[in-house]
């Protein structure tokens, strides 16, 4: 079987620290089920049910510091 060298990708990101939800959603952008509800209303739900992404791989819960697969 032949093999293959794959190169890395050079990526941007932000680092989730609990207090940059602002900035995390201004990277990422906001998903479209979140777009009804206003700023405080965002930011309580995802302090009470954590911060969720919508990647290509689809929806992930992202932890302080990292993502959660």
């Amino acid at each position: 079987m032949p093999k293959f060298k794959k190169k890395p990708v050079v990526i941007e990101a932000v680092q989730w620290t609990g207090d940059n939800l602002l900035e995390v959603m201004r990277h990422t952008g906001q998903h479209t089920s979140a777009t009804h509800f206003k700023w405080e209303e965002y930011e309580d739900i995802v302090s009470r049910e954590g911060l969720k992404v919508f990647p290509l791989e689809g929806k992930m819960s992202v932890s302080v510091g990292g993502l959660d697969y």
